[in-house]
């Protein structure tokens, strides 16, 4: 009986885990750089603002650093970077750790080898006012989510950032993606 129950676990992670892209058709789920390049291909294309573009240029070079294969793509006030993503089923845990649902929900994240970053510049005067407390670390089976949005009081705004990463990621690198962020107003002009 354990030897059918761990085939039929087997089988449905194989189903599960099936590498679909950054975008699950039957769900309309999608990434960040999708959905930005989906907005962008409908409308008129726009350029990165003067603000954020040596932000995503250090960005870039960092990223490329590690996934010389890495996509990108930008609105006028965010971009997103993506590199070896898939669907995943996550379970999500209420904190007395019972299960939220008795099925799996879809999300798209990096696989083993991959990452997905994704920024938006704040509205100008306003701190981040998300329900999340951040910065905030997300952890499942699968990936570790960053959630962060960072204040700077010289420009008066905020930038809001999630960097999902695999759990074997090097750790290293994700602090040195993290500084960039903590400090992003070093690399945008002064109004």
């Amino acid at each position: 009986m354990r030897a059918v129950t761990t085939i039929g676990v087997f089988l449905l992670c194989c189903i599960l885990l099936e590498p679909a892209g950054a975008v699950d058709t039957d769900t309309n789920l999608v990434s960040p750089y999708f959905r930005i390049k989906k907005r962008e291909n409908s409308e008129h294309p726009q350029e990165l603002s003067p603000e954020l573009s040596r932000l995503y240029s250090v960005i870039e070079e960092k990223l490329k650093q590690n996934y010389p294969d890495i996509k990108s793509e930008h609105g006028r006030d965010d971009f997103a970077f993506e590199c070896n993503v898939k669907v995943f089923p996550i379970k999500h845990y209420l904190k007395d750790g019972i299960t939220e649902q008795p099925n799996f929900n879809k999300e798209i994240g990096p696989d083993k080898n991959g990452i997905m970053f994704d920024l938006e510049l704040g509205h100008v005067g306003r701190p981040y006012m998300g329900q999340a407390v951040v910065p905030q670390l997300f952890v499942n089976k699968f990936f570790k989510v960053w959630l962060a949005a960072p204040h700077s009081t010289r420009l008066n705004r905020h930038v809001y950032v999630h960097l999902t990463y695999p759990l074997n990621a090097d750790a290293d690198f994700i602090r040195s993606i993290v500084d960039i962020v903590n400090h992003w107003d070093e690399y945008v002009p002064a109004h």
